[in-house]
């Protein structure tokens, strides 16, 4: 499932940042906007080959999906009274396991993007259980890129078209919370770190490393550098399954070139 996250900036806000959320709409209407979608993947080649696994999610249309009675045989009560364990769902967004990583973004999280460059603040937040998919929506694969890739992508696409305007500083931070403790995944060995509360800019990692970047592939460096550092431990549904939940921050901030004292800004975030 994901939640896509934004708001309106406030009358002082001079930056905005957002993440991208990885744990086990746009928002041009009202204060906060929030859509809720959700993705079916297919069985594995493994579980086709054990067998051990249905699949029982049926996606009926772009919102709706059903969830079918996982019992195989029915008992004689059953029977008789017509229960069932099927179940009906409504999201703002379903997608059925034939769905690129590329369909997922362009149904959520690209409308975020355009926000974030003018002060919005977004979030994408993917959450499941272990093996469902969260990593691979969020990050993908060189054939088939994740949320993140993409919309880092057209962040630095748009910048680039807004630079006879505008001028940008990127900045982005990759934290993990394992164990409910806080770890900087762009520092060796990192220790614990603190969560308090900013007076302007509300809650903060105190001592998390924020590094700037100028492209899209200097974010993924990033990423990758902050995964080899991830807690992973083999499950039954993944061998190499992250235990940890993890978040990526990218904040915008956008000076014009004419009023240089005129800053605005806007942010977007991954898993």
């Amino acid at each position: 499932m994901g939640f896509f996250r934004s708001r309106k900036p406030k009358a002082d806000d001079r930056w905005a940042s957002g993440a991208f959320a990885e744990t086990s709409g746009d928002g041009g209407i009202g204060e906060t906007s929030l859509t809720v979608a959700v993705r079916s993947r297919p069985l594995l080649p493994d579980e086709r080959k054990r067998g051990d696994r249905r699949d029982i999610v049926r996606v009926l249309d772009d919102k709706h999906i059903v969830v079918l009675d996982p019992d195989d045989e029915k008992n004689y009560l059953d029977e008789r009274t017509h229960r069932t364990k099927e179940r009906r769902y409504t999201f703002d967004v379903a997608l059925g396991s034939s769905a690129s990583n590329r369909d997922v973004y362009q149904k959520t999280a690209r409308g975020l993007i355009s926000g974030v460059l003018n002060g919005q603040n977004g979030t994408v937040f993917a959450y499941g259980a272990t093996g469902s998919g969260k990593t691979y929506t969020m990050i993908g694969t060189r054939n088939d890129p994740g949320m993140m890739p993409l919309s880092l992508m057209d962040i630095f696409d748009a910048i680039r078209s807004m630079s006879g305007e505008y001028t940008f500083e990127v900045t982005c931070s990759y934290l993990e919370v394992y164990n409910e403790l806080i770890y900087d995944l762009l520092v060796n060995n990192s220790p614990s770190l603190d969560l308090r509360e900013d007076p302007e800019r509300g809650a903060t990692v105190s001592g998390l490393r924020r590094i700037s970047v100028t492209n899209a592939d200097n974010v993924l460096d990033v990423l990758r550098e902050g995964n080899a550092r991830r807690k992973t431990e083999p499950t039954e549904a993944n061998a190499v399954s992250s235990r940890s939940h993890a978040v990526m921050e990218i904040n915008v901030r956008r000076f014009s070139r004419v009023h240089p004292n005129d800053a605005a800004g806007g942010g977007a975030g991954g898993s």
